[in-house]
């Protein structure tokens, strides 16, 4: 095995497989003779493409390469895509950087602190990896340290300013420091970059309704829902945002749009059950908020609004079910207080939204 960056090293893989043992100075004629049959090899690959790579490069040679971490997903066409330097970084720190970077990603859910450790380590050798960078951005982020998060995060836009992941998470820091203009500002960079990107798109409408910009949030989910017509969470955000805003039958549209195209999703059942409520129809609503149940069982706003709509049928011993069952099934502190308290004999009147 020759390896030419940064400098010329020579290893007999079957005698010292872990690469620990160089011959480039005990072995000079063999590696100026390999060292020539890399440069002609590395012409023929560059003139012939893949169809030369793959014909060079046998499989059992790719494999072998593969297992030794030589060579990724891309195979043996990249082997011809650039002209063989010195200044090349060291393969074995590449590959050390590699595999320090998967084991971290792997471990960032379960492990964060672990995860940024590695990461950390890694980043000793390549501390301008954009990958390695957002990786440790996500290790911090799930650890709440927020300093930490905020410079990786300037670290990653300053060595790739268009990287759409640390515009994102810059967005999400902002956001959760009160800057809302800054996050709107982040999200708006973020599609610039990439204009059809239906997620963002999504994050943007709803970071702007959570802003109190509706005007701006109305066209951002127009912009997304004519972008991708069939985006129920797009086309479901819109319907709540125009029922707010009074337009009850557009908001009715909308909602009723999403259930002919899927009619298993419970939020707009729960959506329309909302609206019939405020306009006294609880028989329809209950109807409704019965299908966003069987959907959904722990659903806790559906049983939020079925208690509302059991006290005003006058079935107070069902609603102090549907109460139970929403406290049981609170996804926030607000909702949660809202169950205790009506559990407790002081029930909300205001449906949820």
């Amino acid at each position: 095995m020759l390896i030419r960056a940064p400098s010329p090293r020579l290893y007999h893989l079957s005698d010292d497989p872990a690469e620990l043992r160089d011959l480039a100075d005990e072995e000079p004629a063999l590696l100026e003779a390999m060292q020539g049959l890399l440069t002609h090899r590395q012409r023929e690959l560059a003139r012939g493409g893949v169809e030369a790579a793959e014909e060079l490069v046998s499989p059992e040679k790719r494999a072998r390469l593969a297992a030794l971490g030589y060579l990724g997903s891309s195979g043996p066409a990249d082997l011809g895509r650039f002209e063989i330097a010195s200044d090349l970084p060291d393969p074995h720190r590449v590959i050390a950087v590699f595999r320090e970077l998967s084991e971290g990603k792997q471990l960032i859910d379960r492990q964060p602190a672990m995860a940024a450790a590695i990461l950390e380590h890694a980043k000793l050798t390549d501390p301008s990896n954009p990958f390695l960078l957002m990786y440790l951005a996500l290790s911090y982020q799930k650890l709440g340290e927020t300093e930490l998060l905020r410079r990786e995060v300037d670290h990653l836009l300053e060595v790739a300013p268009e990287h759409l992941g640390g515009h994102l998470l810059l967005a999400e820091l902002l956001a959760s420091e009160g800057d809302d203009a800054g996050a709107i500002r982040a999200l708006e960079r973020t599609l610039e970059l990439d204009p059809k990107n239906q997620a963002t798109r999504l994050l943007f409408a709803h970071r702007l309704e959570d802003s109190g910009r509706d005007g701006e949030a109305s066209a951002a989910y127009e912009a997304l829902l004519e972008l991708a017509p069939e985006h129920t969470l797009g086309r479901n955000g819109y319907a709540t945002l125009l029922y707010r805003h009074g337009r009850v039958e557009d908001a009715v549209a909308e909602l009723e749009s999403i259930l002919r195209a899927q009619p298993f999703y419970a939020p707009a059942y729960l959506n329309l059950a909302v609206i019939r409520h405020d306009q006294g129809r609880i028989d329809d609503s209950e109807r409704l908020v019965g299908r966003a149940l069987e959907l959904r069982p722990v659903y806790g706003l559906a049983h939020e609004l079925h208690a509302l709509n059991l006290e005003l049928l006058g079935d107070p011993d069902g609603a102090r079910t549907a109460w139970e069952m929403a406290r049981r099934f609170a996804v926030s502190v607000a909702a949660r207080e809202r169950a205790e308290d009506a559990v407790a004999g002081q029930p909300n009147k205001k449906p949820t939204q």
